[in-house]
Parts: C-alpha cells; structure tokens; sequence
C-alpha cells in the first residue's frame, strides 16, 4: 500500500485527488499534463481487461510537435508483453498511433492483453512516444490500472522521490565491457581555460565533443547562428564512413530531457570513462550501466576514427578569442567566495563552462572523482554571437546565471537527501504545475530545487546590489516567471544570515527553510499569482514609443518638479524644459507634478523633468519602470556605476496603457541638462554623463515582462 503524505491537508485534499478516493460521479475521461503532453484516457479509469483509448496531444511538445508519424514504443517490468516495439530507430507499423488532428494521436488497447499479463497482477502500464527513427522521443510515461491520469502523475512523482532515495553508487569496474573499454585509445585534449579568482573559465572538449555529434544530427537545440567553427565541424565529420556510428550516438540525446545529455558527458572525466559520480537513476536513462559503457565504448571509437582531440585542439586560436574575451568581461568576478560564505562550505574546484552552440543552454553540474574530490560546472550560454565568435557579456542575468547554476550543487543533495520531507508538501504542484510546465519542470521535487535555488540568487543579489535592485531584478523575474513560493523562502532565508551562529552552514539551516512550505495557503497562491500577472507587462501592453520620435509628442505635456534640494538644481531642470519645449515651437503644455497628480492625464503622452525626489510625479510611478536610478549608478541589464550620470527613459504611461511616460532625469537636478544635443536617440533608454552617451539600449519581451537590453 502507498501511503500519500498529502492526506493530512485540507486544501491538498481541494487541489490534488488522493489516491483511492471515490468520486460522487465517475466520469468519462481523464486528462492531465505529463511532460509537457497531455494525456487523456477513455475511460477516465483503466481496467486491466477492458479497452482503453489513449489519446496524446503533443501540441506543446516542441521536440514532437510538428511529426506527422508517431509511434508508441512500450515495455514491462519483467517477461516481455505481446506487442512488438522493433528497433529504436525503426519502430515496427502495430505500433503506429492513429492520427486524431494537428499535434493529437490516438492508440487503443486492453491492457492485460496488450502487456500479456494476468489482469489480476499488472497494476501499471508503462509507454514513451517517439518518432519513427528515435530522433525524438517524450519522457517515460507511466499509467496505473483503476487510476485516473492526474493521479498517475502523482504515484509517478512519488516513485520518483523513491528512485531518488534508492540510487546506489554503481561499480562501474564490474559492468560488462569494462575491460574491453580499458583497452580503446584514450584522447588528449589540450586544457583550454583561464583563471578568474577561485573560479577558472573553461572550453570543455567533452561538452564540444556532445556539440560536435548534435550538428552533425540535426540537434533541434543548436544554436541557428552562424560560426565557422561549425562549417568546420561538418567539412571534418559529416562523411560517409562514419555516418553510421554518429546516428548511433544520437541515442545519448534521447535522455529525456535538454539537460540529460550534458549531465552525462560531464559526469565521464576526460579519458571519457564514467566517474563515480554518474549515478544508477542517470545510467538508466541510456539503458543501464552496460548499456552506458557501450555509449563510452563507441565515443572513444568515433574520436580515435576521426581524430577528435587533434580537432578540438585545433581549435585552440577560436576558443583562446573566446576565452581572452569572456575572461575580460568577467575579470572583476569574486563570485565564488560570496557563494562559500552563503552556504558555509566549499567544493573542489569552479568552472564556468562557455557554452558554444547549444541555445538555451545554461546548466549546473556536479561531479565527483575516484579521490571523493567534487568539482562544480556551471555551463554558461553566450549574449550574442559576434563576427562568428561567442560573446559572453558581463551583465547583471549572467552573474545571476552563473551563481543560479553553481548554486544547485549546493542545494540539489539536500533536497535529495530528505526527499520524503519534501514530497509531503507535493500538494503544492498543482497550483502551479502548468507555470513550471512552461519553464520545463515536471516534477514536485525539482520543482523545490528550482524555487530554493532562486530565492537564493535572490538573496545573494541583495548582498551585490541592494535590496531595491534585487527586488525589481531579481524576485519580481522570478515571480513573473511563475515562481510563486520564492517570496516565501527568500523571507525565511533572512532569517538565516541573522542567525549564522545557530545555522553556521545552509546544510544546518535547511530543514528549517523546508518548514516554508507549512505556512503556504491558497490565499498566498492568489495572492503571488495577481502580483504575477500585473508583473507580466508585455501580455498587457505594447512597448513604450522610442525617444525623441514623432509619436512621443503627439498629445503631450511636460510634467516639471517642484521639490529639487538646490536652487541650481531647480533652475537646471526649468532650463532643459526651455530648451526642449522651445525646440517644438513652445507648443507643448506645462504643469508641475503637484498638478499632474490632480488631473487626469488619460489620452496624454506624458514628458516628466526632475529627479526622482524633486518630481513628485517620477516618485510615485518611477517604480514600475524596470530600470533603476540610485546614487550608486543606473541599473539596466547591466550597473553602470559612478556619479554625474544622467538618464533619459520611455515606459508605458501609468494612468493610460495606450500612451507613453519618458523621464529626463539623473542622480543630481544639476546633471539635467545637454539632453537636447544627444546625438543617439531612437531606443528606449539613454545613460550618459556631461551629455556624452555610455549606453543605451531598448526593451525586449521576456518571459512576459518588458526588460531592457543594452545594444
């Protein structure tokens, strides 16, 4: 018997169906979500000797979304069941699914039939989609017999926690095949890094190697920009002698998920032989650990046929560009000692892993050699792709990134080691299981890795930059995003840096941090899911207009302050309104910011002159601009730091959607001044000083919200 540990909540009886529990009116079908597909079973409960229509939808799959054939590839625990998968690479036609309309199959079957098994012992069914050629596949999907489909989900989350709690190390000297691997060539890859503080930059050649086999199969993740790195890729490999053993090797991208296949390569050292690290739960994705050193086997092979190392070391001019670089743009780094004393321990060694054509690829890894000696990957995608080579910008989302990443070999081992305790708080998932969803999140327990992960960056930004820097960049993208419990925590986690004598490590102070969870209610939920959606500006509105256009002064007026601190201060501000007005013919009415905080300004595209403390207007509504001004510098995408900075702004007009505000401000009334003759307008926001441009930039859609981006 399973035993649920949500059954002693109220609201997780209201928001996730207990296992067993009768419902007043059985009903046809059931749907839910697994993995980004959604599932619908008719009959809502299956009966191990009754049909059962399955329909999938994979709409919102993207590695599946757009196949127009797909097949079910099926297996059981133990003995074999009477249908035929064929190869993984050529699925047999019985398992074809029934095409139902754009993205919706269907397969039908009886289950005891279907699984050759006694009705009265087969309690589950277990399935994954995938393309006739294996080049794409769903997650391994499992549906219990008399269950509806959410609730599957919920038995599959928790025999997750199970695994979690089971994995063994795996002996990897006594895999069958070992031997024969010992054996195979091993490769010498020059070391392509560079030291920065504690950390070190790094190309790795078994990352490139995983890239290299990617392009060469049509990895939907590869970056679409052009390098030559990448011509030459396909001019060295792309050959017909090998195209055998390349297509075998697309297997390792099949692994479930985008972060699986980098996983497994940094958990190989770099003789490609597994380290001890690459666990039982991960060698299963690939077959089990024969099956893993068969994949091993076969990359020593393809980079002693084609002379792999003597290519990646080859390219040792692209990665040293790549790496001088990003070493300067990172040269000020001090990141990894702010992490140690956060979490009150250190690891081995720090690399920040520069990520050349993998898009969307940001990732945290942690491995361990024979010595117990833990080294920590934080892979890193670039900003942009300049003249063909990779740029790694040192802007405020990396630094976040890199301490994100880095973060979760603090944090993952403990959430795994009380796995049980956190899965008593599962109930939580629902709420917001379609945001995680969209952020590619399936499970409960990832999901608390990800929101303690985040509330820590939080945090940790707040020690970087201040906590009004750190709310408006920091936990408002992370609750726009859809992480609704990371308030919670990054409150309790105050909690903690007050109390380092009781809690002198993060390890010490986590299973208080856990107990957040017992004080979450539905009215919180709502509460964070309103603020969420007010935080989401780009669904609401267009972006503002740009500086200085046309339409920026159609319909306007000039809102002026009144409370500058200096009189030469106020007179600043009176002549830049002179100037600016008088270059539109004096046309433009005036009114100060007492007066514009009585009137209704609907309709108007409003100009507003002062500094944020003198202009009573810019007070009460500078705060939605995602941009911040303080008497440190001006935050945009990245801190431009010093005095004397002067900063000329658009954003959505708070008191009417349809229009816009632009703010001509600085960190002195004194500074406001030479805006007229600024030479580079057209974008969204400008930072200069004496008049002389440092930066400008325009706002991007971002999961939602309008954020800025320096050019």
């Amino acid at each position: 018997m399973i035993r649920l540990f949500v059954l002693g909540s109220l609201w997780a009886m209201t928001c996730y169906p207990v296992v067993g529990q009768q419902r007043k009116k059985e009903s046809e079908m059931s749907s839910a979500f697994l993995y980004g597909i959604k599932l619908t079973t008719q009959p809502a409960r299956m009966k191990a000797k009754s049909p059962v229509k399955i329909v999938i939808d994979v709409s919102n799959d993207p590695s599946l979304a757009h196949a127009r054939e797909l097949f079910i590839w099926a297996w059981k625990e133990s003995g074999t069941g009477a249908f035929t998968n064929g190869s993984w690479d050529a699925s047999h036609e019985s398992q074809r699914l029934k095409p139902e309309s754009a993205g919706v199959f269907s397969f039908s079957l009886v289950p005891s039939q279907y699984y050759a098994e006694d009705p009265t012992r087969l309690k589950k069914i277990q399935f994954l989609i995938k393309t006739k050629n294996g080049d794409a596949k769903s997650e391994d999907m499992t549906l219990f017999i008399g269950k509806t489909v959410e609730e599957s989900d919920l038995l599959a989350n928790l025999t997750h926690v199970n695994a979690l709690l089971s994995t063994t190390p795996v002996q990897w000297s006594q895999t069958k095949g070992w031997s024969d691997l010992q054996a195979l060539p091993k490769p010498s890859f020059k070391k392509m890094e560079a030291a920065i503080g504690k950390a070190k930059l790094k190309v790795d050649p078994r990352l490139e190697l995983l890239y290299t086999l990617g392009l060469l199969n049509g990895y939907p993740f590869i970056t679409p920009k052009y390098m030559e790195y990448k011509t030459k890729i396909i001019a060295a490999f792309a050959k017909p002698d090998i195209a055998a053993e390349v297509m075998f090797l697309r297997k390792i991208f099949s692994m479930g998920s985008i972060d699986g296949p980098v996983f497994f390569m940094l958990n190989l050292d770099e003789n490609l032989e597994p380290l001890p690290s690459m666990s039982l739960d991960m060698a299963n994705s690939l077959g089990g650990p024969d099956s893993v050193v068969v994949y091993v086997q076969r990359l020593r092979r393809f980079c002693a046929a084609v002379g792999y190392d003597h290519f990646f070391n080859s390219q040792e001019p692209f990665f040293d560009l790549m790496l001088r670089n990003a070493h300067y743009a990172f040269a000020q780094f001090k990141g990894i000692e702010q992490l140690e004393s956060y979490y009150g321990r250190s690891h081995s060694s720090y690399a920040i892993v520069l990520n050349t054509l993998f898009q969307n690829g940001n990732f945290g890894v942690s491995a361990t050699d024979q010595q117990g000696n833990t080294y920590l990957s934080a892979v890193i995608e670039p900003s942009n792709v300049e003249n063909g080579i990779p740029v790694f910008r040192d802007v405020i989302s990396t630094n976040d990134l890199i301490f994100h990443e880095f973060s979760h070999s603090f944090v993952n081992p403990l959430v795994d080691k009380m796995a049980r305790q956190v899965a008593k708080y599962s109930y939580l998932f629902k709420p917001i299981k379609k945001e995680m969803a969209e952020n590619g999140y399936q499970f409960w327990h990832v999901t608390v890795k990800e929101q303690m992960v985040r509330a820590i960056t939080c945090r940790l930004g707040v020690q970087r930059y201040g906590q009004e820097i750190a709310s408006r960049f920091f936990e408002d993208n992370e609750l726009a995003r859809g992480f609704v419990y990371t308030q919670a925590l990054v409150d309790k986690l105050r909690y903690y840096e007050t109390n380092r004598t009781t809690y002198p490590t993060f390890d010490a102070f986590f299973p208080e941090l856990l107990l957040v969870f017992d004080g979450v209610t539905p009215a919180h939920v709502a509460e964070q899911h309103a603020r969420r959606i007010k935080l989401q500006t780009a669904r609401q509105f267009s972006a503002p207009s740009r500086l200085s256009t046309e339409d920026s002064f159609k319909d306007a007026l000039f809102v002026v302050s009144t409370r500058e601190r200096t009189p030469t201060g106020q007179q600043a501000v009176h002549e830049l309104l002179t100037q600016v007005n008088g270059s539109l013919g004096g046309a433009i009415p005036v009114m100060t910011d007492v007066q514009a905080l009585e009137t209704d300004l609907t309709g108007k595209n409003i100009h507003v002159v002062g500094t944020l403390e003198g202009n009573l207007f810019a007070k009460k509504y500078f705060r939605e601009v995602p941009v911040s001004l303080t008497p440190a510098g001006i935050f945009t995408d990245r801190p431009i730091l010093g005095s004397g900075l002067q900063l000329m702004i658009a954003w959505i007009s708070p008191v009417d959607s349809s229009k816009s505000i632009f703010y001509y401000t600085a960190q002195e009334a004194e500074d406001i001044k030479d805006y007229l003759y600024v030479p580079y307008k057209g974008g969204h926001f400008w930072i200069g000083t004496k008049g002389s441009t440092l930066d400008m930039g325009e706002y991007r859609n971002s999961w939602n919200r309008w954020l800025p981006v320096s050019y």
